[in-house]
């Protein structure tokens, strides 16, 4: 299965954050179940001067090895 553009783009801006230490991982909880969740977020400045968080990934819970089927 191909890689979307969409994610290929997430993917870059990942890692530029990452290399500029404007990468964060934050503590957060899913919409409707607020279940427990680790984000990878992009450190954006705003205009005001404030700081904005963009979700780029979700680390698994459990071994991702019982989740996942490799490409093949």
């Amino acid at each position: 299965m191909p890689l979307s553009a969409g994610d290929r783009a997430n993917f870059d801006t990942l890692l530029r954050a990452v290399r500029a230490g404007d990468a964060a991982l934050i503590a957060c909880s899913t919409l409707g179940s607020d279940e427990p969740v680790s984000v990878i977020c992009a450190v954006q400045p705003t205009v005001g001067g404030e700081i904005e968080l963009v979700p780029l990934a979700q680390l698994f819970r459990g071994n991702p090895y019982d989740l996942l089927q490799p490409p093949q």
